[in-house]
């Protein structure tokens, strides 16, 4: 999926000149979703201005009640902002037992306590339980948009909740004024699911843990699925590393307003984003992580020059497979020997696995240790190579 720009509103694709005389330069503002671009390489696309616009179907739906598409019904609460009710239509399953996505602002005492520690205690207010503001920003094919704010004291906080045509997944996009001190905030999910199993991102791996209650950290994704693997709820961020699960209640720290060393932390304006994945199976059926990589490594969009160019309109640079060896780096070599690229994976199902590597162009591959030193030879020069790895191995690779 592509997206070309955080707009608000309706997007616009007048198509503008930009100047008066001369040959005219047109401005054109599109979003669409760009469909089957191949493995960490590109695909070209072309805007071409039409006589009139076309009509469109969709299956996206958007008011103050709620936002809908082909796999995903949201349906909100139009005074407090809260979801009610969180629906995948695939499974014919909610996954929400009680009101959703709630901003609950907790006390963090006592008053002088660092930053390095948290001290939660009563809930001071659940943000939206005295009214919000709800609109409709964005109704079209490719998107659809609910803006809900919500004030807390002197702080402000406003969301963009957002499906996509075609996308099983909620989006959230963030945006707070924070002015608060010695409280926490953060959001709330009570899930539906039945003797919950929690699962955390670690750096190359993940790793269950209780469902306690007691703050922990994870990276870009946590899960909760029942404990028949039968489905669960992902939720996806990318910038917030703080969570707690407690029983069926999944929560993640949006932001605290700690006094020491800093008596202004974290005061001012904020932006983040989050989503939630409902998927089939565990975490490892509904490939969790990927779908997290996704959402923090957006396609980016760039204006080619027009040339005739020597490669197609297509192209990977890199395949891998199978699903659950994770690329984490694709660089240029700088360091030993001669010049060439550096490929960093690893495995994250805990088994061993044969993986497949499809290069570009024929190379030579090289075993190298964390320093990127290299080693033995692991193939001659082709374009097509496999070989083993073992349960959550880091590997690294030099592709010469």
């Amino acid at each position: 999926m592509l997206r070309i720009e955080k707009s608000r509103g309706e997007p616009d694709l007048t198509l503008k000149p930009l100047r008066e005389n001369g040959p005219a330069e047109w401005k054109v503002r599109v979003l669409f979703i760009a469909d089957r671009v191949p493995s960490l390489g590109y695909k070209i696309f072309r805007a071409v201005a039409v006589d009139s616009s076309g009509k469109y179907k969709t299956s996206l739906t958007a008011s103050n009640n709620g936002l809908e598409n082909e796999y995903i019904k949201l349906t909100l609460d139009p005074k407090t902002g809260w979801w009610k009710s969180l629906h995948d239509k695939r499974l014919g399953r909610e996954f929400l037992s009680g009101p959703g996505n709630v901003l609950e602002a907790i006390a963090d005492e006592p008053p002088n306590m660092s930053a390095w520690e948290i001290g939660l205690k009563e809930t001071l207010a659940r943000l939206g339980e005295k009214g919000a503001v709800i609109e409709v920003l964005e109704k079209g094919p490719v998107r659809a948009t609910v803006r809900v704010e919500q004030d807390f004291r002197n702080s402000k906080f406003i969301q963009e909740v957002q499906l996509y045509a075609g996308l099983p997944q909620v989006e959230v996009r963030m945006w707070l004024n924070w002015q608060e001190r010695n409280i926490m905030v953060k959001t709330a999910f009570p899930l539906a699911t039945q003797k919950p199993v929690a699962t955390f991102e670690i750096p190359y791996g993940a790793i269950a843990r209780p469902a306690s209650g007691q703050e922990v950290p994870a990276i870009k994704w946590i899960d909760i699925s029942d404990a028949e693997g039968k489905a669960g709820l992902s939720l996806l961020n990318d910038s917030r590393y703080g969570f707690d699960v407690k029983d069926n209640i999944m929560r993640m720290s949006i932001i605290r307003g700690a006094t020491y060393p800093d008596p202004e932390a974290d005061r001012g304006a904020h932006e983040l984003a989050y989503s939630l994945y409902p998927h089939d199976g565990n975490w490892k059926d509904g490939l969790s992580f990927r779908r997290a990589l996704e959402f923090n490594i957006p396609l980016g969009a760039h204006q080619a020059m027009l040339h005739p160019g020597t490669l197609p309109a297509e192209k990977a640079f890199l395949r891998l497979s199978p699903a659950n060896v994770v690329l984490t780096a694709f660089k240029k070599e700088t360091g030993y020997g001669s010049p060439g690229f550096v490929v960093r994976l690893y495995e994250i199902f805990g088994q061993e696995t044969e993986v497949k590597l499809e290069l570009p162009k024929e190379m030579e591959v090289y075993e190298a240790d964390l320093l990127e030193r290299p080693g033995q030879k692991l193939s001659p020069s082709r374009n097509l190579i496999s070989f083993k790895i073992k349960p959550y191995e880091i590997k690294t690779l030099l592709l010469r």
